[in-house]
């Protein structure tokens, strides 16, 4: 709690040391241990250290496969990915995401699924797979109109019409940028709604 305190107060040293105190503490609980470098992998990457956000997340993925723990994993992939993108590293994204993905559909995890599907189609966009991103960008608008998550459905929605603006296909933009506003309108977020 203190760790996660610190990071609040945006104090990542501190955060680093009580994580680190915490799994000196949990040695020999793999789980406990799993979370603990989860946690710092997330310290080091708000703070632009992805080289050890990295590393840190490999050594949770390590962990959670000796625990047999697929949500964990999954997570764990899911955060990889994220950092691998954030570190220009796509290829490594790409691979880390579709692993979560896998493991997301295996688990069931619809709101996993979702998250996945929709940062596939992020980085698929980016490297410029726009059909690929659509593919993505759709299934987790599907699974967000089936559990009701509003926020989910405007981003991806913003996300749908982002991809057709950039394909000069105006008409489905506004169209999704319409759709996208009025999700935004109906949870009430002006500023979701003002970008």
């Amino acid at each position: 709690n203190l760790g996660c305190l610190h990071n609040m107060l945006d104090n990542p040293g501190a955060a680093i040391d009580y994580f680190q105190r915490c799994g000196d503490l949990m040695a020999g609980d793999p789980r406990a241990e799993a979370q603990v470098q989860m946690k710092l992998s997330l310290t080091y990457a708000a703070n632009g250290d992805n080289y050890e956000a990295i590393e840190r997340c490999l050594k949770c993925l390590k962990l959670c496969r000796q625990n047999e723990d697929l949500q964990q994993e999954a997570s764990c992939l899911f955060t990889l990915g994220s950092i691998y993108y954030e570190a220009g590293e796509v290829r490594q994204a790409v691979e880390a995401l579709e692993q979560s993905l896998v493991l997301r559909r295996k688990a069931r995890d619809k709101v996993g699924l979702a998250e996945a599907l929709n940062k596939l189609g992020l980085t698929y966009c980016d490297i410029g797979y726009d059909l690929r991103a659509i593919d993505y960008f759709e299934q987790s608008l599907v699974i967000c109109e089936d559990s009701a998550d509003l926020h989910g459905q405007a981003a991806c929605l913003q996300h749908l019409g982002n991809v057709f603006k950039m394909q000069k296909d105006n008409a489905l933009a506004v169209d999704f940028f319409q759709r996208c506003l009025a999700v935004y309108a109906k949870v009430g977020d002006r500023q979701g709604a003002a970008d």
